[in-house]
C-alpha cells in the first residue's frame, strides 16, 4: 500500500515540477528601487523609489519592481500580486533589525507574488492571536508566493524561524535557509495546514525544538520536497505532524533524526536507517561541511543516483541536470542541491591568430555541460574584466588576448591565450643598384622587409617589362645604356608598396678618336683629334707627340719641328672605358727664310721655354743647324738636277 501511495506521489509530482518549469511571468511595467535614491521618486529608472515599501504602494498587479543592490532597513507588506526582483543575494539585503515583524509578509491577495535574489535577515516574525510569532524571515498567510534564489538566515520567531506559511503553500525553490532559530518548530520551514513545495534548497544549521529543518503541521496532500539538502540542523531533520510529505531526490545528514515517521522516501541519501525506493544510507561525502559547501566530492554515492523522472532540470547553482557525473556515459541526476559538475568550462575566440589588415571584433564562446556562469578576459597586461559581448582590438601589431569561464558549480578553465594579428602598413624593399655609369654587368639584389605580417612576394620589372617574380636571386643587368629597374613588394595580408625604381647604366664600349694628319705639313701642322661615345659619353681625349708624354687635348697639335713626327692618341668616356692608342705618322717640312726655328710644338699658344738672359748660344746653335739644313737641301736639289 505505501509503495502505491508513492507512485502516486511520483505521478502527481511531474505534474507539479513542469509547471513549476514552464511558468513565465510576464509583467506590465518595471518600477525600480535604488536605496541612494533621494526622497520624492516617482519609481521610473532615472528617479527611482528609496524604499522597497515605496515600490510596493504604487505598483499596480503585475508589475515588477526592480531592487539595486543595497541594504534595506525596512519590513515589508505584500498584498498584490507582484513581482520583487533584488540584484542579488550578495549585493542585496532586506534587513528587519529586529524590529517585531516579520522581513517580508505576504498577504492575501498576493498568491502571484514572486520575490527574488535578497539576503532576508534579523526578522522576529508576525504574531498571530495566541501571540506566537510566525515567520521570522518570510510569513506567508492566506497566500502562495514563489521564494527563490534568497538566503534567509540570521531570523528568529517562535514558529518557522526562516519562513512560516499559514493556510499557504509557497513555492520555496533554489533557496539557503541558513542558522535561523525556532522556540518551538520549524527552524528553517515551518508549514501549518499548507503544502509548501521545497526545490533546490540547501536548509542547514537552524535550531528548533522539533524540526530543525522542516516541520509540516496538518499539511493537506503530500507536500513535496525535491532534490535539497538538509544537513546539520538541531532539533531533528524534517518532522510532521498530521502529514505526509514526500522527500524526493534529497540528502538529509547529520540532523540527529532525520526523518519523521510517516514520510514517503524516495532516491534520496538518509544517514538515519530510513528506508524507501531508491534510499541509500552512506556519507553523501561533502566537499566542506564545516564551510558549509553542501556540493558533492568525486566519488559521492549521490552522484547519478536520483530519479530522473522528477529531478529538476537545473541545481541550485543554475547547473544543468543530468550530467555524467561518474563517468559511465550515462548521465543521470545526483541527489541532493547540487549537480556534480568537475568538467570546467571550454571557452573558444574568434577570430583566430591569422594576420589581419584591418581592426577587428572579438567575440568568446564558452560552452559547458551543466552550463557556463561566467566568462572573464583580459588585453595585454591589463585587468581581467567580465566579458558581456564582443569587444574590439585596433592596435598594430600583437595583441595578446587572455580568457577564462567558470560553471555554476565552481569549476574554473585553465587561462586559454590567442593572439589578435594586425598590419596596417605596407612592406619596404630596396636595392643596391651601384650609382653612376658601369662598365660590366651588374647584378641588383633587392631586400625586402615588413616588421608586421611579414613580406610574401617580391617582384620587378625592366624598363616596363612585364613583372616577372623576385625569388630572391640578384636581377641581372646586362644590357648597355639606362635600365630602369622597377620593383615592390607585398605583405602576407595583400600590402602593396607603393612602387620603387633604381637606375642601372652601364657602357662597355670604349670611345672612338679620329684625327685629321696628313703625310706631310708644310712649316707647322694643326691636328685636331675628334673623339666620341655613344653611350656615356666622351670624359677627355689624350694625344703623345713623338711618343712624349701623353697630354690632354685641348685643341689642334700644331709643330713647327721639321722633320718625321708621330701623333698618339686615345680618349676615355665617362665610364671610365679606355679607347686603344692610335697612333698617325706625319713630316713637318720648311716653310722658307722666315720659318722661326725657334717654333718647336704649338697646342694653340707655346711658349717658348726660358733661357735666362743669356740667348747668344742658343741663337748661334740655331744659326748652325740652319746652314747645315740648306747645305743639304740644296746638294740633294744638284744632284737631282744632275
Amino acid at each position: 500500500m505505501r509503495m502505491r501511495t508513492l507512485s502516486r506521489a511520483l505521478a502527481v509530482i511531474t505534474v507539479l515540477v513542469s509547471m513549476t518549469i514552464l511558468a513565465s511571468p510576464a509583467f506590465a511595467a518595471d518600477v525600480f528601487v535604488n536605496d541612494t535614491a533621494s526622497p520624492g521618486g516617482d519609481g521610473s529608472s532615472g528617479s527611482p523609489y528609496a524604499t522597497i515599501s515605496d515600490a510596493i504602494t504604487s505598483a499596480l498587479p503585475g508589475d515588477a519592481i526592480r531592487v539595486s543592490a543595497g541594504t534595506y532597513a525596512e519590513t515589508l507588506s505584500v498584498s498584490k500580486d507582484v513581482a520583487i526582483y533584488g540584484a542579488g543575494a550578495d549585493v542585496c539585503t532586506i534587513d528587519a533589525q529586529g524590529t517585531g515583524f516579520s522581513a517580508v509578509r505576504f498577504n492575501s491577495g498576493s498568491d502571484g507574488a514572486i520575490i527574488s535574489g535578497f539576503y532576508i535577515t534579523n526578522g522576529v516574525g508576525t504574531m498571530d492571536s495566541n501571540g506566537r510569532m510566525l515567520g521570522g524571515g518570510i510569513f506567508c498567510e492566506n497566500a502562495s508566493p514563489t521564494i527563490a534564489e534568497c538566503v534567509i538566515a540570521g531570523n528568529g520567531s517562535d514558529y518557522g524561524a526562516g519562513i512560516g506559511a499559514s493556510n499557504a503553500s509557497p513555492t520555496i525553490v533554489d533557496c539557503v535557509i541558513r542558522a535561523n532559530n525556532a522556540n518551538f518548530f520549524g527552524g528553517g520551514v515551518m508549514a501549518m495546514f499548507g503544502a509548501p513545495m521545497i526545490e533546490n534548497c540547501v536548509i542547514d544549521s537552524n535550531n528548533a525544538s522539533n524540526g530543525g529543518a522542516v516541520f509540516y503541521m496538518m499539511s493537506p496532500g503530500t507536500p513535496l520536497m525535491l532534490n535539497s539538502t538538509i544537513a546539520f540542523n538541531s532539533g531533528n531533520g524534517v518532522m510532521n505532524f498530521g502529514s505526509t510529505p514526500l522527500i524526493a531526490n534529497s540528502i538529509i545528514w547529520g540532523n540527529g533524526d532525520d526523518v519523521g515517521a510517516g514520510s514517503l522516501l524516495s532516491y534520496s541519501c538518509i544517514e538515519d536507517l530510513d528506508v524507501g525506493l531508491g534510499v541509500i544510507n552512506t556519507s553523501p561525502a561533502f566537499v566542506s561541511a564545516g564551510s558549509g559547501d553542501y556540493s558533492l566530492a568525486s566519488g559521492s554515492p549521490c552522484i547519478d543516483t536520483a530519479e530522473p523522472i522528477i529531478a529538476t532540470t537545473n541545481d541550485i547553482l543554475g547547473t544543468a541536470r543530468p550530467l555524467d557525473g561518474d563517468g559511465d556515459t550515462v548521465s543521470a541526476p545526483d541527489m541532493g542541491a547540487y549537480e556534480f559538475d568537475a568538467v570546467p568550462p571550454v571557452t573558444t575566440m574568434s577570430p583566430d591568430s591569422t594576420w589581419r589588415s584591418a581592426p577587428v571584433t572579438v567575440t568568446l564562446s564558452a560552452t559547458d555541460l551543466g552550463g557556463v556562469a561566467a566568462t572573464n578576459y583580459f588585453i595585454g597586461s591589463g585587468a581581467t574584466q567580465p566579458y558581456s559581448g564582443p569587444f574590439a582590438v585596433s592596435s598594430e601589431g600583437s595583441t595578446l588576448v587572455g580568457f577564462l569561464s567558470l560553471d555554476f558549480a565552481g569549476s574554473v578553465e585553465i587561462t586559454q591565450t590567442s593572439t589578435i594579428r594586425l598590419d596596417f602598413t605596407a612592406p619596404t624593399t630596396s636595392d643596391d643598384a651601384p650609382a653612376g655609369w658601369q662598365t660590366a654587368p651588374v647584378d641588383v639584389t633587392l631586400s625586402a622587409s615588413d616588421m608586421f605580417s611579414g613580406v610574401a612576394s617580391s617582384w620587378y620589372s625592366l624598363d616596363g617589362a612585364t613583372a616577372a617574380a623576385n625569388l630572391g636571386t640578384p636581377v641581372g643587368i646586362s644590357a648597355e645604356g639606362t635600365t630602369v629597374l622597377t620593383y615592390g613588394s607585398v605583405d602576407a595580408v595583400g600590402h602593396g608598396e607603393s612602387t620603387r625604381t633604381a637606375t642601372v647604366m652601364i657602357d662597355m664600349t670604349p670611345p672612338t678618336t679620329t684625327s685629321d694628319a696628313v703625310s706631310e705639313y708644310d712649316g707647322s701642322s694643326a691636328i685636331s683629334l675628334d673623339a666620341t661615345d655613344a653611350i656615356s659619353g666622351v670624359a677627355s681625349t689624350y694625344f703623345s707627340l713623338d711618343d712624349g708624354p701623353f697630354m690632354a687635348y685641348e685643341g689642334s697639335v700644331n709643330t713647327t719641328t721639321v722633320g718625321e713626327h708621330t701623333i698618339t692618341y686615345y680618349s676615355v668616356d665617362v665610364a671610365g672605358n679606355t679607347e686603344v692608342q692610335e697612333t698617325d705618322s706625319f713630316v713637318v717640312t720648311g716653310a722658307g727664310e722666315d720659318a722661326s726655328p725657334a717654333d718647336d710644338l704649338s697646342t694653340g699658344d707655346a711658349d717658348l721655354p726660358s733661357t735666362g738672359g743669356n740667348a747668344l748660344p742658343l741663337i748661334l746653335a740655331a744659326m748652325v743647324a740652319l746652314a747645315m739644313g740648306l747645305s743639304l737641301r740644296f746638294a740633294s736639289r744638284g744632284k737631282s738636277l744632275r
